[in-house]
């Protein structure tokens, strides 16, 4: 009896065979072959089920926001475990590069950018604002404060790395006439005016798994995204500065010296912190 895994070994011979003939085919009339190779390799794929330990499953790579994607790009493949594949001297990309030169005289690597910083987000999240480079140097609470006077664990942690949720950003975001019910469906009231979400609707991913008109979805994705940092995916103890921080409903409740504060700490770190460090870093 054939297995589903025996299909998927069958097409692949299929189509190695097929494109074998077509580059001896080329290459017999003078043709060189150049290829793409994509930097990254998806979740169900052959690679994440033989070799789960060189991938974070968990994360998903994608790319920042840009004049063309004002949201990010969730590419929904996961990000490579450096560490565990520089044990055996990159032997899974060497043999990935190995098997592409078969067909192909040149190839190009999609996104080599990601072989020294990838945009990674956490595996519920659906668009890229909530994203952070890795790797990359986060921030201390002691930093936050000391280097920029911004009262971080003072005012509560909260305020800066939870939604911020109150009766006019409701409004703002979904009208004034929408809001009861909104709070009723989506949020818990936690006093002060300030809200979070259901437990049921706390990431993207349960937001875009439950039927809604698109307007209340994206209106839902933004309120999630209007947070100020972002715990490190490694160490929960340090932040990120969120990209696009400076364009959020949350930055505008600030006052214009703490908005000052906060746009040097963006700057620093979206535009010095890091360089040397990725430079230092790269693989």
């Amino acid at each position: 009896e054939t297995s589903q895994l025996d299909l998927y070994i069958f097409v692949q011979y299929l189509l190695h065979s097929q494109l074998t003939e077509a580059v001896d085919y080329c290459h017999k009339l003078g043709i060189a072959l150049k290829g793409d190779i994509a930097i990254g390799i998806a979740h169900d794929s052959v690679d994440a089920w033989t070799h789960p330990e060189l991938f974070h499953l968990d994360k998903q790579a994608g790319a920042p926001p840009d004049v063309f994607a004002v949201n990010g790009q969730n590419w929904g493949f996961p990000t490579y475990n450096w560490e565990k594949m520089a044990e055996d001297g990159y032997d899974w990309w060497k043999k990935r590069l190995t098997a592409m030169s078969n067909y192909f005289d040149a190839y190009r690597l999609d996104h080599i950018l990601g072989f020294f910083r990838i945009w990674q987000m956490p595996e519920n999240s659906v668009r890229g604002l909530l994203g952070q480079f890795s790797p990359a140097l986060a921030l201390s609470a002691e930093e936050i404060e000391n280097n920029y006077g911004i009262p971080f664990r003072q005012w509560g942690i909260e305020r800066f790395i939870l939604p911020f949720i109150k009766d006019w950003v409701i409004d703002e975001v979904f009208g004034r006439d929408n809001r009861d019910w909104i709070i009723q469906t989506f949020l818990d009231y936690i006093g002060d005016s300030n809200y979070r979400f259901k437990a049921e609707f706390n990431n993207q991913k349960a937001i875009e798994n439950t039927q809604m008109e698109n307007w209340v979805r994206e209106g839902l994705y933004k309120l999630q995204e209007n947070v100020i940092f972002l715990k490190d995916d490694e160490n929960s103890e340090k932040y990120h500065p969120r990209i696009g921080l400076l364009s959020t409903i949350s930055f505008r409740e600030f006052g214009d010296d703490y908005k000052g504060r906060l746009e040097r700490l963006y700057n620093d770190y979206f535009y010095g912190r890091n360089y040397d460090f990725w430079k230092e870093k790269a693989y």
